[in-house]
């Protein structure tokens, strides 16, 4: 999507100039990195959330190659500060496709360098009588793909039923803060 550009110069205005096959990508609703997937990632290590974003946000399949190399990469998230890859998990968690995203953060390891704990909701059962959807992981994801209610929802739903996770706190204003992300080193903003 960055490789494509708008001749400044071009009569009439609006020529866009593709060295890189981005226009074909657009309309066959694929998102690839341009040239070698691991430098890509390696230059700017956000890039591999960000490819979570765009996937869920612009309803778009995540080339093979790509794919493979984010999976591979997950580990460089170590290296990008908390309050960005908050953000990036802001955007994913608040759009319409926050199930498909948390489902490629979990399949691509990306989550275990940001909630880790996700994990554990994999094949933890809970009572068939309460929950026959299976196991809590299962159960996330059904409650992701319902409308939020709030801002937090999102958020609160990923954290509470892990089950390891301590209860939500509430905060004067009603916004919910979560020990998870002071102990991941993921900073909640200051005001809301």
């Amino acid at each position: 999507m960055n490789g494509l550009f708008e001749d400044p110069f071009s009569l009439p205005p609006g020529r866009v100039v593709d060295y890189v096959g981005g226009v074909e990508d657009i309309r066959a609703r694929v998102l690839r990195c341009i040239g070698e997937p691991d430098r890509r990632f390696e230059e700017d290590s956000l890039r591999l959330m960000r490819a979570v974003r765009f996937a869920v946000t612009r309803e778009v399949q995540v080339e093979k190659e790509t794919c493979s190399s984010i999976f591979r990469n997950a580990p460089l998230l170590a290296r990008i500060s908390p309050e960005r890859i908050r953000e990036e998990l802001d955007r994913i968690l608040l759009s319409p496709g926050r199930k498909r995203g948390v489902e490629m953060l979990v399949e691509t390891g990306l989550m275990k360098h940001v909630i880790p704990e996700i994990y554990d909701m994999i094949g933890c059962t809970q009572p068939p009588q309460w929950h026959p959807e299976g196991d809590v992981y299962t159960h996330t994801l059904m409650m992701l793909d319902a409308p939020p209610c709030l801002w937090s929802w999102p958020w609160g739903f990923c954290c509470m039923t892990s089950g390891n996770l301590p209860a939500v706190r509430w905060m004067k204003r009603g916004a919910s803060v979560f020990p998870v992300m002071t102990r991941k080193a993921l900073p909640w903003p200051g005001s809301f």
